[in-house]
Parts: structure tokens; sequence; C-alpha cells
């Protein structure tokens, strides 16, 4: 980690004692597990639009469309998705 003034934590606190991730806590059951689905996203960044590709993005997740993709895909993948059994 980097603060505002460029020292990181190693040099504050020094070298990592231990490690304990999220993975490590699913394992031994202190938190409950959950799958992580990445879904790629496709669109093409028209150079003539002005926009950067962040913006671009910003855009293109806020429009109507994708949004009721979203929830079409939440409502068709729902019960396999919710159960934990994919």
């Amino acid at each position: 980690m980097k603060t505002s003034k460029d020292v990181s934590t190693h040099a504050i606190f020094g070298p990592c004692l231990h490690r304990y991730t999220i993975k490590d806590a699913i394992g031994d059951g202190n938190v409950l597990g959950f799958d992580v689905t990445y879904y790629e996203t496709d669109f093409e960044h028209d150079m003539d639009s002005g926009l950067t590709e962040k913006e671009l993005e910003k855009e293109v997740y806020a429009s109507l469309p994708f949004r009721q993709a979203v929830v079409a895909d939440i409502q068709r993948n729902w019960a396999t998705n919710a159960s934990g059994t994919n």
C-alpha cells in the first residue's frame, strides 16, 4: 500500500508477519464461500466519439440496453447461481 506521501506499508510496519487471505477464511469456514463469475465485456471503442475508454465504459454500463441485459441474465440464471451448484 502506498500513502499519499508515497510511504509504503512495509516502510511503516516492516515485513509481513503472516497472511490470512479470503481463500483461507473460506477454507476454515470463517466466511461464507462465494463464486465470482466474470463476464468479459465486448464493445468497440469508436475513436471518433471523443470519449476515453473509461468514459465509454461508464456510458455503456449506464445505458438502458445494458441494464436490461443484466436483469435478463439474472432472471435466466438466478436459480443456478443462487443455489451455489454451478
